[in-house]
């Protein structure tokens, strides 16, 4: 009952555009000391309110026939939660963290305005190198940057598809 509440709280929220909230997240981020600091990449990188609703969605769609067989050979929650469901949430976390990390690792705009030219980033170097190439047209180096900041998120993509892939085709309950 209380999962609807917070469910419908995490919608209240995202109605609230992100860039309106970040004065309040500047703010946040000064008082506690992260600003111009590697704890920011550790602590932005946590769980949003999307991962929320999209872990929220798969255990409202999840099949509870192996939680009440595991609890029937007496199993408690926790074993329950680790030996049951969360086997079968690994694929929906393992996309999460790729998304969540394809879009930690394209973000120059947190550079930007939280660490700027202390602690430049990859994405933050070629935000540069663009606006400079407007006037000193480098094109070849330039998408050759572009490639070498793509490489990491192809790379976990190609490592984390076939576990997401297998997913799909594996079933649970058969007959």
């Amino acid at each position: 009952r209380i999962m609807k509440y917070i469910h419908a709280l995490i919608l209240l929220v995202q109605i609230i555009p992100l860039y309106g909230t970040l004065p309040s997240i500047y703010k946040f981020y000064a008082k506690i000391g992260f600003l111009n600091s590697p704890l920011i990449l550790i602590g932005s990188f946590g769980l949003t309110y999307s991962h929320f609703l999209y872990i929220y969605a798969f255990f409202q769609g999840v099949s509870w026939t192996y939680a009440e067989a595991a609890r029937i050979d007496g199993a408690g929650h926790w074993k329950t939660f680790t030996s049951v469901m969360l086997p079968q949430l690994l694929p929906q976390l393992s996309l999460l963290f790729i998304l969540s990390f394809i879009a930690k690792w394209n973000n120059f705009e947190e550079c930007l305005i939280y660490y700027s030219e202390a602690m430049p980033t990859l994405s933050y170097g070629i935000y540069v190198f663009e606006a400079k190439a407007e006037y000193m047209a480098s094109q070849p180096l330039y998408f050759a940057g572009c490639i070498l900041v793509s490489l990491p998120s192809f790379v976990i993509y190609t490592l984390l598809q076939d576990k997401i892939a297998d997913s799909l085709y594996l079933g649970g309950i058969k007959g």
